[in-house]
């Protein structure tokens, strides 16, 4: 057996993780809710549940946190059993590897971005916030911050929106620097930038001549015949020859003429159609 095949083996045997105080209170009120709220989305359904959970009271809550403390123990056996059966895997599941995703790497000489004025505040206060509750994490910090933050009065902002201003102006400068190094991979995008504006236009342009040819049909739709007709007409009775030429009506050339009739016409350069003489 290859190592990879050995490798799922073992991830399949690995014993579920533990279920916490509101993971088995969502598993016995979620689908209560969707029978109660069939139109509501999942997330909706979810949003429902924390807000029960957060209207329990604390000897509610402890039934499904004495659960919780069960399936802990009923975890930690079986990861124990599957730890002496495979020695070698690892206690906590490996993440799995994004394959075949082109990761963009980010250029550590570009600048930094420009940091807002909570954030100047958050690492000011920072260690007198961690000093006061030592217990809380990460989270339980930054939320307290921004508790402090909301309450800040505006005079005391402003100290911190002019620092947040003045980090602006050190970004702007800053990335005209990055940018005038690297001209010419800028070049080229802003070029090929160019090309799909004009290429935009020109099909606009089309467009809006393809809609003025269609509106026109519709309005007349008898006025692409008559114009042309009239560049027929026109080109049929005009001559190319400078000089005058004539036509002499005959028998012969299907006219109903007798002997005694003679009908001449005179065309000229200009395209101009006129009898001359008719004599009977």
């Amino acid at each position: 057996m290859s190592r990879k095949k050995s490798d799922s083996d073992i991830e399949k045997s690995r014993p579920k993780g533990r279920l916490t105080s509101f993971m088995i209170f969502n598993k016995e009120v979620n689908p209560k809710v969707r029978k109660e709220f069939p139109q509501m989305t999942f997330t909706e359904i979810s949003k429902e549940c924390s807000k029960r959970w957060r209207s329990l009271t604390e000897k509610e809550k402890q039934v499904y946190i004495n659960k919780s403390e069960k399936d802990k123990i009923r975890y930690e056996r079986a990861m124990n059993e599957f730890l002496n059966r495979y020695p070698d895997a690892a206690r906590k599941k490996p993440a799995k590897l994004l394959s075949g995703l082109k990761t963009r790497k980010k250029d550590p000489n570009k600048p930094k971005r420009v940091r807002t004025s909570y954030q100047f505040y958050s690492s000011a206060v920072w260690k007198d916030v961690k000093n006061e509750y030592p217990d809380y994490g990460t989270g339980g910090i930054s939320k307290e911050i921004g508790k402090r933050w909301r309450r800040l009065p505006e005079k005391e902002k402003e100290k911190y929106v002019r620092k947040s201003d003045q980090d602006k102006i050190r970004f702007e400068k800053e990335l005209k620097e990055f940018n005038g190094k690297h001209k010419g991979k800028s070049g080229k995008k802003e070029s090929r930038h160019k090309k799909g504006k004009r290429r935009d236009k020109r099909r606009s342009r089309k467009e809006r001549r393809r809609s003025r040819d269609r509106s026109r049909s519709r309005r007349d739709p008898k006025r692409h015949h008559r114009r042309h007709s009239h560049k027929h007409r026109r080109h049929r009775y005009s001559s190319s020859s400078s000089s005058p030429s004539s036509y002499t009506g005959s028998s012969s050339s299907g006219y109903p003429s007798s002997n005694s009739e003679s009908i001449s016409f005179t065309s000229s350069s200009t395209g101009s159609y006129t009898s001359d003489s008719f004599s009977d």
